[in-house]
């Protein structure tokens, strides 16, 4: 059984900046399936944020790191994509989970 919550920070911040400072905090960023199984039990979260799997880094057609996200766009859940390269703003939530 697994404890989820949620991780943001009040600033713009680098992937590595965020996975360590969850880290430090004692918990460890999310992986995709469980962001999966997290939007499926939660399934109105995703209208109140954008919620990113840090734990989930894969590529695509490209050199470019890519991170898991769900969110809403207007008439359903979307599971998307996001550059692990790209700073974040403070608008996202990073699924994380207690080590």
């Amino acid at each position: 059984d697994v404890s989820f919550t949620y991780f943001t920070l009040n600033r713009t911040a680098t992937t590595p900046e965020l996975v360590a400072e969850v880290e430090r905090q004692g918990f460890r960023p999310a992986l995709y399936e469980e962001l999966l199984a997290f939007a499926n039990a939660h399934p109105d979260e995703p209208k109140k944020y954008t919620i990113a799997a840090l734990g989930s880094v894969g590529t695509w057609n490209t050199d470019s790191s890519l991170i898991a996200t769900v969110a809403w766009n207007g008439s359903g859940r979307v599971l998307g994509q996001r550059s692990a390269n790209e700073p974040w703003d403070v608008g996202y939530r990073f699924l994380i989970v207690q080590k």
